[in-house]
């Protein structure tokens, strides 16, 4: 998994830099790439852009949801349990309806867990599958006409 410069995770995943608790979820619009959009709580618009998506899944997700944190699992960290949201389990647990193979893009770093989770509303949930993750400076045109 690639971090780019401007991204700061603790040890156990969390987002630390930029600082997302408690910032209002302003959208996340997607074409070949995704854009995480949020108004911290000094006001300012930050955007993580998430890259090589494979999969995308959300629950009750609105613009408006306040975020608690944003977390990124990667490597041996990622158990089966947490991968099979995602990917939409049909049966049982889930786990035994994951890629062929998928587990291993994880544990090499080919592959990360995106997590967004908010500060209320235990139901909402947001996990994407990627190969990327990084700040876009306030200042790019692809975010000012999005805002």
């Amino acid at each position: 998994m690639k971090v780019s410069n401007g991204i700061i995770i603790a040890s156990h995943g969390t987002l630390i830099r930029p600082q997302l608790h408690d910032a209002h979820l302003i959208g996340i619009p997607s074409d070949s790439r995704m854009l995480i959009l949020a108004r911290d709580v000094e006001g300012a618009v930050q955007c993580i852009e998430l890259t090589g998506i494979e999969r995308f899944r959300a629950k009750d997700l609105r613009e408006g949801n306040i975020i608690l944190d944003l977390s990124l699992e990667a490597g041996a960290s990622v158990r089966p349990e947490d991968v099979a949201y995602p990917y939409g389990p049909t049966r049982g647990s889930g786990t035994e309806d994951l890629p062929s193979g998928i587990m291993e893009r994880f544990k090499s770093g080919e592959l990360a867990l995106i997590r967004l989770d908010p500060s209320f509303w235990v139901l909402v949930r947001m996990h994407t599958v990627c190969t990327g993750i990084k700040v876009v400076p306030n200042g790019a045109s692809d975010i000012s006409t999005l805002i």
